[in-house]
């Protein structure tokens, strides 16, 4: 009864959606590009209607959230060369209006990646994961050294979410004692970012390395990597799942330590009963894939609950429920 309860929390936030025609202005500074290591500021006006009506819905990513027509477009988990739709849709009580589709391609604004250890734009981590890494590392740099890029200067913005901020300014690519020490001091919730990242090679030659945004969370997080709660998937997406794997937040070598053993699965139409599957393992079932195949239609939704594994030293451990709505 516990696992059935937990269908009724997830309330799906799109339904009946219309065709309606209205005057609509999307404006996004990129134009057709959205970058994938910068804050993509989108301005949405309807004419003659409250930003409050509006619904942004991003393909691949989820429903946008925002206030008085503005939003930002998070593409850190989107890769160079990904095709994103923006919808946009107006709620009205006899359902809601499709108004608008922007296409937008996602390309990287600065010169070089760069990442924290195994840490990249977007990511979470743990105050203990932070105070176990030591420097910014260029992630696609030349093979040849001399023409390889160091760092040899950057900003760290620490955001404490009582509104204090801290700011390093770092003359390398190392992680300082002021830093480190500025590091104990967060909590989950709280934002690190790296910026103004500045790069030079062996030949003078000077580049720009792209930021890292991260968010600290509790250091006993554990969660399924390829889903995340409450997001809006495609059955295409759904379907190139193989295996589930853990996001771990206990160490540095938690994730690739944390085995998931067994789980359950809900298949929830929006017209008839629902669907319960289990695995004994972390795979994605081909039977599973049947079922989203057959039976799930856009706006039907998917439960995955009971979900353990194992660490290292055999303890177990559980991850939290995950509901999703299928596009």
């Amino acid at each position: 009864m516990v696992f059935i309860s937990k269908l009724f929390l997830f309330i799906l936030l799109i339904s009946g959606f219309q065709i309606f025609a209205q005057k609509i202005t999307i404006n996004n500074p990129g134009g057709k590009l959205i970058y994938l290591d910068d804050d993509n500021e989108i301005k949405i006006r309807i004419a003659g209607y409250d930003s409050s009506k509006v619904i942004a819905l991003c393909s691949k990513l989820q429903i946008l959230n925002g206030e008085h027509g503005n939003y930002q477009i998070h593409a850190e988990k989107l890769s160079i060369g990904d095709v994103v739709s923006l919808q946009i849709y107006l709620e009205k009580k006899e359902g809601n209006y499709l108004l608008g589709e922007r296409i937008f391609t996602v390309v990287r604004k600065n010169d070089l990646e760069t990442g924290l250890g195994i840490f990249r734009n977007g990511d979470m981590i743990s105050i203990k994961q932070l105070s176990d890494l030591s420097e910014v590392s260029v992630l696609d740099n030349p093979i040849k050294k001399e023409l390889s890029f160091k760092i040899v200067s950057q900003t760290c913005l620490l955001e404490f979410q009582n509104g204090e901020s801290a700011l390093f300014l770092l003359t390398s690519n190392k992680i300082s004692t002021d830093l480190n020490e500025g590091f104990q001091k967060l909590k989950p919730g709280d934002k690190v970012t790296f910026y103004n990242i500045a790069l030079l090679n062996g030949e003078g030659i000077s580049k720009t390395g792209s930021r890292i945004h991260l968010t600290v969370t509790n250091a006993n997080r554990n969660e399924i990597r390829e889903i995340k709660n409450k997001s809006l998937k495609t059955k295409d997406e759904l379907l190139k799942i193989e295996t589930f794997s853990i996001q771990s937040f206990e160490s540095l070598s938690a994730s690739e330590e944390n085995q998931i053993i067994r789980y359950s699965i809900a298949f929830v139409p929006k017209k008839g009963e629902a669907e319960f599957m289990q695995s004994n393992g972390n795979l994605f079932s081909p039977c599973m894939k049947e079922r989203i195949e057959t039976i799930l239609k856009p706006g039907d939704k998917i439960l995955i609950d009971e979900i353990y594994f194992t660490r290292k030293d055999g303890s177990q451990g559980k991850c939290p429920a995950i509901a999703i709505a299928v596009l």
